[in-house]
């Protein structure tokens, strides 16, 4: 049996959103949450996408295309450009062999922590969307959002950030990514504890080099991550898998 869940369907909702997604709903949203989608997403009014990845620069950039001027981009820090989500040493032998001398776990996740280029996005990316900046069409904002309140004008939600004023949004998108946890939901949860399988101190499984977590149980994906590596989530990492997998009895 092979175990391959996504984390499709972890959406990462900050503190501040999950504080008043009850109050505003409809007014905020998460562009993995199931049934949102971009193209049925009709914009009124001025729209905040939160974020700094390529998902968040993507989707200002798509919606300025149908609602010019009246576009925020909201990230923590400026853009961060990589071609790649990782450096590209980890697409063959040279920084997995470092990653796997180790046996022990918690180091393992924080070479993982390290290593990735979170909130990033490839220079193609980057280059549409400092042209849309320099045109006007999307704005961009560099800050940290602490908290978020209901307009008490009713005209949607007012973002709060550190050492300015309040952000107004009629709308806010989160492009956020993925919650970190481990994938798989309940029915891994039931398979770690009704099968004893061998988990490290982040909860992910802990496989052997032919990617058995338990007699006949396989992973791939981000539940391989921990033996493949930070590739483990994308197409290079579904080959390397591919490969162990192969060689498995």
């Amino acid at each position: 049996m092979l175990l391959a869940p996504g984390a499709g369907d972890q959406p990462y909702w900050p503190s501040w959103a999950r504080a008043i997604r009850g109050e505003c709903g409809g007014v905020i949203d998460h562009v993995f949450d199931p049934g949102w989608e971009l193209g049925t997403f009709v914009p009124s009014g001025r729209t905040v996408v939160v974020g700094g990845g390529i998902t968040a620069a993507q989707v200002a950039l798509a919606l300025a295309r149908r609602h010019s001027g009246a576009v925020a981009l909201l990230m923590r820090h400026a853009p961060r450009v990589h071609q790649f989500d990782s450096d590209v040493c980890w697409l063959g032998e040279q920084c997995l062999r470092h990653f796997r001398r180790t046996d022990d776990m918690r180091h393992r996740r924080d070479i993982l922590r390290r290593v990735r280029h979170r909130g990033s996005m490839p220079p193609d990316v980057y280059r549409q969307l400092r042209k849309a900046l320099t045109q006007g069409t999307v704005c961009m904002i560099e800050a940290e959002v602490e908290r978020a309140t209901a307009d008490p004008l009713g005209r949607g939600i007012l973002l709060h950030c550190a050492g300015q004023p309040p952000i107004p949004a009629d709308h806010v998108l989160l492009a956020t990514g993925f919650d970190p946890r481990r994938p798989g939901g309940e029915l891994v949860d039931r398979a770690v504890v009704e099968l004893d399988l061998p988990v490290a101190p982040c909860g992910y499984p802990v496989v052997d080099g032919r990617l058995e977590w338990g007699r006949g149980l396989h992973v791939t994906g981000p539940l391989a991550e921990l033996e493949i590596g930070p590739v483990a989530r994308n197409i290079i990492g579904a080959r390397y898998a591919a490969l162990r997998l192969v060689e498995a009895p």
